[in-house]
């Protein structure tokens, strides 16, 4: 057999033209049995049986009756019923994995929920609950609590609302006085209460809205006893709200410090750029920074590649600072390259990097970008050609001056002595005739001094930052195996980012190394997380349950081993 579908332009065509379109498609995809050969075609559409004595045909018309007079054929009309050898071909049915026949069925499926009292009218008489009250309600006897004893809770709550129910035509229903409005509410069987809450929030006509406007729609038709909890978990446990929406009021996690004691002990390192290129064919600039003493490196480059970084970083960095003991860098490619790897295999240091999106634990070297980056643009020229040629002058004012965590220059850290500038050889200071020995003594003792001090100082600034900080943070409440959602703000191409969820998920959490880091199993690969990423979710059981249960309602964050 042969068949196709429609393409976009085709689909514009009137049956008619669209039933030729199938007749010249057929003839020529059988060309090699036909061609020279009499033959039968048989359609359901009965005006193309005017094909040979159609005058002064035009345009793609002309050439599609052009093509078919090559033939010998002869056409029949055959009415649709018996044409079935045919089209059955075009009404197959599609197999599960088919995403049209999905939407469609999901599409019936909501039509279907919005009638289900008119299909179910009989339902309460199933629930034996509704039809133990019913049978009170028209002997007009109350219960009395010996006769409640034995009954399930959902009797109970309905009994204790004896005055608010009444019957009508077999049913049972809740009189509720909504401001000024008396409401006759239909009583939900258990088995409905799952497609009632499907109907009044999943549904286009419901729109996913919150709690409140969740129950006040409800309350228009329908009570149940426990209605106001169950409807408030189901919200709290919508995946398509939770991922669209997400939690309304995240806290950050307790700011992480680290406290090192000596120079280049540990450097931050991160890729500038890209600028304009130079005459000297530069276009990045390869920023390091001393955790201690704050000292700035800063690189001209023309690519960013890992050759290029990890050549700069031996020959220009290393080999004057010597190497670190660790380094600190974002998830960059040039970073996580094999090379710059088997570079800190051979040098002997450790590499530790930033967590995805999360830019904050680099927040030394993403400022001094910051830094280097008003510089430039209030030093360079027009033409923004000459950027890296004010780079070193960059480099000495940043050394040259005492930094607010320290309070002393990074110069006085590394060298024991302050910079001489241009500005201090107007009135440069008064100097004190010293012997080498004693210089050095005295060198050793004010870097001691010094280095001493700026530890003081900058454990006393990180303590007030952190305590400034922590006032409105949180602790995670993140543990093993729990459920959680991913802050993921990436933009796809083609969709608009309005329309997109900025949550993914929901994910499990596999393993906790402190407060704030935390491992998570995202479609099927583990990764990395801070803690500032993450919002609890609310999961939903698993909905295998038979259709009477009350599933889709927990009320706590469940706790899955992975």
């Amino acid at each position: 057999y042969f068949s196709r579908t429609l393409s976009r332009p085709e689909m514009n065509y009137c049956a008619t033209r669209r039933e030729l379109l199938a007749v010249i498609r057929a003839i020529d995809h059988f060309h090699h049995y036909l061609y020279g050969s009499h033959f039968l075609l048989r359609t359901d559409h009965s005006a193309l049986t005017w094909l040979t004595s159609f005058r002064k045909p035009e345009g793609q018309l002309a050439r599609w009756i052009e093509t078919l007079q090559t033939y010998n054929f002869t056409i029949m009309h055959r009415p649709g019923k018996e044409h079935a050898n045919a089209d059955g071909l075009s009404r197959r049915a599609c197999g599960e994995d088919c995403r049209y026949c999905q939407r469609q069925g999901e599409r019936e499926e909501q039509v279907a929920s919005l009638n289900l009292i008119t299909e179910d009218q009989d339902v309460q008489k199933e629930d034996p609950s509704i039809q133990q009250v019913i049978k009170w309600k028209l002997e007009a006897s109350r219960p009395d609590m010996e006769q409640l004893m034995e009954c399930d809770p959902r009797v109970k709550q309905l009994v204790s609302r004896w005055e608010l129910l009444e019957v009508r035509n077999g049913e049972l229903y809740h009189c509720w006085l909504d401001k000024t409005t008396r409401r006759s509410q239909w009583v939900v069987p258990q088995k409905l209460v799952k497609r009632i809450l499907q109907k009044c929030h999943d549904n286009p006509t419901a729109g996913h809205f919150g709690f409140w406007k969740t129950l006040a729609k409800v309350r228009q038709c329908y009570f149940w006893p426990g209605m106001t909890s169950e409807i408030r978990a189901w919200c709290r446990t919508c995946a398509t709200c939770q991922r669209f929406k997400g939690p309304s009021r995240v806290k950050p996690a307790p700011l992480k410090q680290m406290l090192v004691g000596a120079p280049f002990e540990r450097i931050g390192i991160d890729i500038l750029g890209p600028y304009p290129t130079t005459t000297r064919g530069n276009k990045y600039v390869v920023v390091a920074c001393d955790y201690f003493s704050k000292w700035p490196e800063a690189i001209p480059v023309p690519n960013q590649e890992a050759e290029t970084v990890a050549t700069v970083l031996v020959e220009q960095v290393f080999s004057r600072i010597g190497v670190p003991v660790e380094i600190h860098t974002d998830q960059g490619r040039n970073f996580e390259a094999k090379l710059l790897k088997e570079v800190s295999l051979l040098l002997g240091f450790h590499r530790t990097r930033t967590t995805a999106l999360h830019p904050q634990s680099a927040g030394l070297v993403e400022r001094l970008n910051r830094t280097l980056n008003k510089y430039l643009a209030m030093f360079v020229d027009s033409h923004q050609r000459d950027w890296d040629t004010k780079v070193p002058l960059f480099l000495m004012a940043y050394r040259a001056t005492p930094h607010q965590t320290t309070a002393f220059s990074p110069a006085q850290l590394l060298y024991g002595r302050d910079m001489r500038l241009p500005e201090t050889l107007v009135r440069p200071p008064a100097e004190q005739e010293q012997f080498q020995t004693t210089y050095a003594l005295d060198l050793r003792t004010n870097l001691e001094e010094m280095r001493r001090f700026a530890q003081e100082e900058a454990r006393m600034k990180m303590r007030t930052q952190k305590e400034i900080f922590d006032r409105r943070a949180r602790a995670p409440p993140f543990n093993e195996g729990d459920w959680v959602w991913v802050f993921d703000p990436k933009r796809k191409r083609g969709l608009s980012p309005k329309l997109q969820p900025i949550w993914t998920g929901p994910w499990v959490v596999t393993k906790k190394h402190n407060d704030v880091l935390f491992d998570v199993k995202l479609a099927g690969r583990k990764r990395r997380l801070h803690a500032n990423r993450l919002a609890p979710a609310s999961v939903r059981p698993k909905e295998n349950e038979e259709e009477g249960d009350n599933v889709g309602l927990a009320t706590k964050t469940p706790h899955v081993g992975c």
